[in-house]
């Protein structure tokens, strides 16, 4: 911490000292072609599948990456005997129940105490009940098949991936798009495991090559599915056991041995650079940098991502942005960033892209009114309807397409604003941690809209003003620990939301924001962001992105008071 305050008289310079700090340390960290990538906590849920790929790959090649790996998964073991998603998180069954099983295939006597441990932590969840629960271990049943491939499970129990489903019409398919490679390459390993009726034997016969050619298409070139380590490890095992689709499991594996971290392990995924970078740019929006010479290639660069064709797999139009590339799909809430990122970068010769991303919103939109992930109208774990993604979807359309409150887009939008929100005023969203994120989203999408006093921005502004903890900042109740992005949201949102920064609520989250800035000008993350079924990891550009917007906007409604 930096120790500064924003008492008295010396106020405005300390916002100003942060704000200059944090610009200062993001341009320092601004790579050549114009863009930001973050850094992801490592992963036990990613780790322990990857090195089972290595093993299968070569246990003697790859025998020192493999040992080295084991060592991380047992020195991160907590007390209690489990795992967490994220290296830093509280201990969960899906991580444990991950873990414990590949530990025991490859080093099951050197990890006699962590596999022991980890299978009393288990037991103490309420064992195998727990595991096929999907609200306590919501990726039940990849750990059920590590669980059987260790001989901790019956297999017989397992439940079955449908490899033939491919061979159902796209449209009616999509529903579990982003899961799908694994579907496929287990369903095809499961094949070859279990017994099944002759007419289902005859399905996955015919199913089979329709399958290597959907992960064929659906691999990027650096091998990766979603840049996500899990899943690519996944596909990998998959393939491996059943002895088919080589050559996607070889660009598997060079993705894996690539993404390995110096320590043994890997993160949950690769990387959110585009994300972390559109919100970097919010971020020196809100400091007055968004004109900044050395922005001219972050516009081109980020331009430069746009999908130029539709994307099958989830129906997707053309001109949408993923999280990060080569493999990552196009998704609601990073076109309508790198939308907004382009708009605000205001470059001529990027109009064009622009125009295509809200297009892209547009024909994105669920039937409700929202917006999800990566489907229109999916029902599903990552692509239910989603407030935080819908409220930056708004945002864009309106800055970045013109469209106002009387436009059917955002009047639908608006309407399932009102339907989701609580009787307390809080928004639940489905990729951050609950509820602080999604209301202050909300609220800065209203507030965008010139309607900061319509009554569900007056919630939203009520739960956040009760919700603020005693030293500040918010967490995601309150009561709970504060955090940099948590604050900065709630920050940003009031500040923007029709409560004036000399309020002393936000002068006391300015104080809490400049009081955590580190000596390097940045913040440490926490871990509140969601994944694939609710796995939990932190980005720390997420957080210096935002802290810088909350600081940014705070500074500029001091100066309009």
């Amino acid at each position: 911490m930096t120790g500064a305050t924003i008492d008295g008289d010396s106020d405005v310079d300390a916002v100003e000292t942060a704000i200059r700090r944090a610009t200062d340390a993001l341009f320092r960290a601004q790579r050549k072609d114009g863009s930001w990538v973050d850094h992801l906590s490592s992963s036990a849920v990613a780790t322990a599948p990857a090195l089972l790929s290595l093993h299968l790959a070569d246990p003697v090649r790859h025998a020192k990456a493999i040992a080295e790996g084991c060592a991380w998964l047992r020195a991160t073991q907590h007390a209690d005997g489990s795992w967490g998603d994220a290296v830093v998180d509280s201990g969960t069954l899906n991580a444990t129940a991950i873990t414990v099983p590949i530990l025991a295939i490859l080093e099951r006597e050197r990890s006699v105490d962590a596999i022991s441990r980890g299978l009393a932590f288990i037991e103490l969840q309420g064992g195998e009940e727990a595991l096929r629960d999907l609200e306590r271990c919501s990726i039940f049943p990849l750990c059920l098949q590590f669980m059987a491939m260790a001989g901790l499970y019956d297999a017989d129990r397992v439940h079955r991936m449908p490899s033939e489903l491919i061979l159902v019409p796209q449209r009616f398919r999509r529903w579990f798009a982003v899961s799908a490679p694994c579907v496929y390459s287990w369903g095809m390993m499961q094949s070859r495991q279990s017994r099944s009726s002759r007419r289902v034997q005859w399905l996955q016969r015919i199913a089979e090559p329709k399958a290597i050619r959907f992960l064929e298409q659906t691999q990027g070139s650096n091998g990766g599915y979603e840049e996500s380590a899990i899943l690519t490890a996944c596909v990998y095992i998959g393939l491996r056991k059943a002895d088919v689709g080589h050559a996607v499991a070889d660009r598997c594996l060079e993705y894996l041995v690539e993404t390995r971290r110096a320590d043994g392990s890997w993160p949950i995924d690769r990387d959110l650079e585009l994300s972390v970078t559109t919100y970097i740019l919010r971020g020196l929006h809100a400091a007055g940098k968004i004109r900044d010479p050395r922005l001219a290639r972050t516009a081109d660069w980020i331009a430069s991502g746009q999908h130029d064709r539709p994307w099958e797999a989830t129906g997707a139009p053309a001109g949408g942005w993923a999280w990060a590339r080569p493999s990552g799909w196009p998704d609601a809430d990073d076109t309508a960033c790198a939308t907004l990122a382009l708009e605000r970068l205001g470059r001529p010769e990027h109009r064009g892209a622009v125009v295509r991303g809200c297009d892209w919103l547009l024909a994105m939109q669920n039937s409700d009114g929202s917006w999800g992930g990566f489907l229109r109208n999916g029902r599903l774990s990552m692509d239910q309807p989603c407030a935080a993604l819908t409220s930056h979807a708004v945002l864009a359309l309106r800055e970045a397409g013109g469209f106002g409150p009387r436009d059917k887009c955002i009047r639908n939008a608006l309407r399932y604003f009102s339907r989701v929100q609580r009787p307390d005023g809080a928004v639940p969203t489905l990729w951050f941690r609950h509820f602080t994120c999604g209301t202050a989203w909300v609220l800065n999408a209203y507030a965008a809209l010139g309607l900061p006093y319509d009554p569900v921005a007056v919630r939203c502004r009520a739960w956040l003003l009760r919700h603020q903890n005693s030293d500040g900042g918010w967490g995601s109740l309150r009561g709970t620990a504060s955090t940099v992005e948590e604050t900065a949201w709630a920050l940003t949102a009031l500040a923007a939301g029709g409560v004036p920064s000399s309020h002393t609520r936000l002068e006391a989250a300015a104080r809490w924001l400049v009081e955590h800035q580190n000596a390097e000008g940045t913040w440490e993350p926490s871990v509140i962001c969601h994944y694939y079924s609710h796995l939990s990891y932190s980005s720390d550009h997420i957080a210096n992105g935002f802290a810088l917007e909350a600081l940014g906007r705070f500074h500029r409604g001091r100066g309009e008071t």
